[in-house]
């Protein structure tokens, strides 16, 4: 899901943290007192591919007045219905402000159809009301026309230069980095 939708990402030229393969130990789950989440770390044991840590993030909150460009929300909207992307509410935005720019982060209850692949066929002509709870749609004001041109018109031969490189190079030239352990548990 990060891959595929990480990928997406850099077609649409969206601000998302790097991807990146990271090697989780086999104590990581130990701790966790959760079972479900428990099993879940002790499954990922092993290599992983993520989204790199942003040290000193901090959480986009519409109720702390944060706000956003059009450009960026018309967009991040625009992405969010294309892959149904149900959790980007005001609740939990899933949106961090780094350096000044904003990140979409956790993507993983986007293309919810993937749970239930007999109404795949379904899902990708049948309209998206989650939308309407979408944190950053107060500000999203470039719709319509302007965000399917943007859409049509970048966004296609962007993917298909895309799958060309992905053929021939694969994971390699820098589209996803390798660490050895992630930022926040970096010794020095």
């Amino acid at each position: 899901m990060q891959l595929v939708l990480g990928l997406l990402y850099i077609v649409l030229q969206a601000t998302l943290s790097e991807l990146v393969f990271m090697e989780l130990d086999e104590c990581i789950g130990r701790n966790e007192p959760d079972p479900e989440i428990r099993a879940l770390l002790l499954a990922s044991v092993g290599l992983n591919l993520g989204l790199d840590y942003l040290p000193g993030a901090t959480m986009f909150d519409p109720a702390a007045r944060d706000i956003v460009d059009a450009k960026t929300a018309s967009k991040g909207v625009w992405f969010d219905a294309f892959t149904t992307n149900i959790d980007r509410t005001a609740r939990n935005t899933n949106l961090l402000w780094w350096h000044r720019q904003l990140y979409f982060i956790d993507h993983g209850a986007s293309l919810y159809f993937h749970y239930d692949w007999r109404d795949a066929g379904l899902a990708a002509i049948k309209p998206f009301p989650a939308i309407k709870d979408h944190a950053l749609l107060p500000w999203a004001n470039q719709s319509g026309r302007s965000t399917e041109s943007y859409a049509l018109s970048s966004t296609i031969p962007r993917c298909d230069r895309s799958r060309r490189l992905f053929r021939k190079n694969g994971l390699r030239r820098g589209m996803v980095r390798r660490r050895s352990h992630p930022r926040w548990m970096a010794t020095k």
